[in-house]
């Protein structure tokens, strides 16, 4: 059951972004979201290696990114690896996962 939540939660969220969407993936183990640019700012998330975010602006060093709960915060450019993403390749992604 959970894992069919899990999958209906990501479907509604692969299918919420555009055709083809700018996206990052994260690099490191663990990669803190913060709520503004910037380390000294407060951590609202983490993701860990192999997630992707869709990227909603950017700042110096920083991503700012979509998180699944339908929220922003931002991401170190030095932890994730920017691309290009479309349909296919999330619906293969998740498929893999």
């Amino acid at each position: 059951m959970k894992r069919i939540l899990s999958a209906a939660i990501a479907s509604w969220f692969i299918l919420s972004l555009p055709a083809s969407a700018d996206m990052v993936r994260v690099t490191v183990s663990i990669a803190n979201i913060r709520s503004q640019p910037g380390s000294r700012h407060q951590i609202v998330a983490t993701r860990k290696a192999g997630d992707l975010l869709p990227v909603i602006d950017s700042e110096k060093h920083w991503w700012k990114v979509r998180l699944s709960n339908g929220k922003d915060g931002w991401i170190y450019k030095k932890a994730v690896r920017y691309e290009k993403e479309t349909y296919r390749t999330k619906i293969q992604a998740m498929a893999e996962s």
